[in-house]
């Protein structure tokens, strides 16, 4: 019995690898990705501004399927992205500000959002059981 909580985790985090990309990011145009991206967003969210760093995201998901945050590789659907960006402005969407201290965007006053649900949830699922079970008595 002892360890029982630890086993959980490594089960959920075991679980968590599926949502990302295990391959390695194919080579693209950057020039053009960056073309296409700049229009996408002069389209979806005319008149907003947005960071450097999810215009360079934005540029090595649609170059190469794949864009490399904290970490791990997602696959991300780029018109996902767009329509949560225009659900944000539409005020139709929630966001909020980043609380994670070790992202680049923490404490900027810019705002995120899940745009796909299926990442990070098992990662939030981790975080709560660890909040709400500290020791193996308290999952028993």
């Amino acid at each position: 019995m002892n360890n029982i909580r630890k086993d959980i985790i490594s089960i959920f985090e075991k679980l968590d690898v599926f949502n990302y990309a295990s391959w390695e990011p194919k080579n693209f145009d950057r020039v053009k990705c960056e073309q296409d991206i700049t229009k996408a967003l002069q389209h979806h969210c005319p008149n907003h501004t947005y960071s450097d760093l999810l215009l360079e995201q934005l540029i090595e998901l649609k170059g190469s399927g794949i864009v490399k945050i904290c970490s791990y590789n997602h696959p991300y659907k780029i018109h996902e992205v767009f329509w949560a960006m225009e659900r944000i402005i539409g005020n139709s969407m929630l966001h909020k500000p980043f609380r994670f201290k070790k992202s680049l965007l923490y404490n900027k006053h810019i705002f995120h959002t899940h745009h796909s649900q299926n990442f990070y949830c098992m990662k939030n699922c981790i975080r709560y059981f660890k909040r709400e079970y500290p020791q193996d008595v308290d999952v028993l």
